[in-house]
C-alpha cells in the first residue's frame, strides 16, 4: 500500500463522524487517533518489559505519577523507544471490553510517558488548559469512541514493519493535506513538499562535507517555523545517510519552534517516533518569544509563511528593533508580510565560526520596498556583510552563509 492510499484510508474514517462533527473539527479526531494508532503499533511487544520495570517500582513503593516520570530513561530502555505506556493496555485490548471502554481509554492515555501526554494535550489546541482525554471523552459522549477505535484497529495497520518512519511522516502530511483542503485552507502553510525540501537541504549542505562528516561530530539543525517538522527530519535523514555511507559517527540534534499547537504536536510526535526525544522542539510565536534565545546553530532551514501580516507582533518587534544588537535591528519590512523577520531571526542565530541558512520564499523579499525602506535596509545588511551566497529563482530559494 502506498502512502497516498494509506492516508486516504485514514482520512475516510471521517465518514463515521459525518453530521456529528463539523468539517473543521474532523481533524481534531483523525490526527490524534492516527498518532495513537502508530504509537500502539510501535509499542507492540514492549508491554511485558515495561510491566517488569513497573513491578520493580511498586516493590520500592514508587507508585506516584511523579515517581514513574522520574524513571523515564529506564522505562524508555524497556520499551525500546523514546516513549512508553505503563497501563498494560492497547487499542486492541480496549475494544474487547466495550462496557469499560471510556474508563479504560482514560487509563491507557494516562499510561503514556510525559512527552506523549504533552503532545496529546496540544492536539486540543487549548494549551495548558487542555485535558489529556478531552478529544476522546468527547467521542465517548457522542457514542463514537468504540466505532472510531475499531476502525483504526481493524482496518489500519501502522506497524513499523509495514510503515517505516519515512512513510509515516509522509502519511501524516497527506492526512493534514486532506484535513486542510476539506475546509478550504491551503495545506502549504503546514508543510513543504519533500522534493523541494530535499533540494533545499542538499544545496545548503553542499560544500560543507569536510566540516560535517567527522567521527564524533555534533551538528545542530534549526527551523524557526517548523510546521510538521518535515524540513528538520529530512535534513537529519540526509546527513545521517551520508554519514553511514562514509562510515563516520555523526550526531544530529534538531531544534524548532512552531506557532500552531496542533501542528507542533504533529511535529514533535513524528520526531519522537523516529527515535529522538524531541527536547529541542518548542511551541510559541518565534517573533514574540525566541525559545532558543542564546543558542547558535550550524544549519538553519525554513519555509516562512508568505504574505502573512505581523500586526499582532508589531509593538514587540518594533521595541526589540530599537536595540542595535537585537535580531531585528537591521530593519523592519511592511506589516503586511513578515517573511524577512524570520530571515533576520535566523541571521542572528548564525555561529561566527560558520553556519549555513537556506530559506524558501516567494519574490516579495527580493523586490518589495524602495531605497531606504525596511525591506531595502535588510537586503543592504545582507549584502554589506557578505551573507548572500545565492538566489535560485526557479524555486524562489535563498541561500545564506556566515564566514
Amino acid at each position: 500500500m502506498t502512502a497516498e492510499e494509506l492516508g486516504q484510508m485514514i482520512w475516510n474514517v471521517k465518514e463515521l463522524l459525518r453530521n456529528v462533527y463539523d468539517n473543521k473539527d474532523v481533524e481534531d479526531v483523525i490526527l490524534p487517533f492516527t498518532l495513537l494508532r502508530r504509537l500502539d503499533c510501535v509499542l507492540v511487544g514492549s508491554e511485558s518489559r515495561v510491566a517488569a520495570n513497573m513491578k520493580q517500582l511498586e516493590e520500592l513503593g514508587q507508585t506516584s505519577q511523579e515517581d514513574i516520570d522520574n524513571m523515564m530513561p529506564m522505562l524508555m530502555d524497556a520499551a525500546g523507544y523514546k516513549f512508553y505506556n505503563t497501563s498494560g493496555l492497547s487499542l486492541s485490548k480496549l475494544i474487547t471490553v466495550p462496557a469499560d471502554l471510556t474508563n479504560n481509554f482514560k487509563t491507557y492515555l494516562e499510561g503514556f510517558s510525559p512527552n506523549i501526554r504533552e503532545i496529546l494535550k496540544n492536539f486540543t489546541g487549548k494549551g495548558e488548559n487542555a485535558s489529556l482525554s478531552d478529544i476522546f471523552l468527547n467521542l465517548a459522549r457522542k457514542n463514537l469512541l468504540l466505532q472510531v477505535t475499531k476502525a483504526f484497529v481493524l482496518n489500519i495497520d501502522l506497524s513499523p514493519d509495514k510503515v517505516d518512519n519515512h512513510m509515516m511522516g509522509t502519511v501524516f502530511e497527506i492526512v493534514i493535506r486532506y484535513a486542510k483542503e476539506s475546509v478550504g485552507i491551503g495545506a502549504g502553510q503546514f508543510y513543504t513538499p519533500r522534493d523541494i525540501v530535499r533540494l533545499m537541504t542538499e544545496i545548503t549542505l553542499l560544500g560543507q562535507e569536510d566540516k560535517i562528516y567527522q567521527d564524533g561530530k555534533i551538528i545542530s539543525v534549526y527551523d524557526p517555523c517548523c510546521g510538521t517538522g518535515g524540513i528538520l527530519t529530512l535534513t537529519k535523514d540526509t546527513i545521517e545517510e551520508t554519514a553511514k555511507e562514509r562510515r563516520v559517527d555523526v550526531t544530529v540534534n534538531l531544534f524548532g519552534q512552531e506557532l500552531n499547537d496542533k501542528t507542533y504536536a504533529l511535529c514533535k510526535s513524528d520526531i519522537i517516533m523516529k527515535g529522538d526525544e524531541a527536547k529541542g522542539i518548542a511551541v510559541g510565536d518565534t517573533l514574540l518569544i525566541d525559545e532558543f534565545r542564546d543558542q547558535k546553530f550550524n544549519f538553519m532551514l525554513a519555509n516562512p509563511p508568505y504574505g502573512v501580516d505581523w500586526k499582532r507582533e508589531y509593538d514587540s518587534v518594533s521595541a526589540e528593533a530599537e536595540d542595535k544588537s537585537s535580531r531585528f535591528a537591521p530593519g523592519l519590512p511592511d506589516k503586511s508580510d513578515g517573511q524577512l523577520l524570520f530571515t533576520l531571526h535566523m541571521l542572528h542565530k548564525m555561529d561566527p565560526k560558520g553556519s549555513r541558512v537556506g530559506i524558501l520564499s516567494n519574490g516579495s523579499p527580493l523586490f518589495n520596498g524602495g531605497a531606504g525602506s525596511g525591506w531595502s535596509n535588510i537586503r543592504k545588511h545582507m549584502l554589506d556583510n557578505d551573507l548572500l551566497d545565492a538566489i535560485i529563482a526557479s524555486v524562489s530559494y535563498t541561500h545564506l552563509r556566515a564566514h
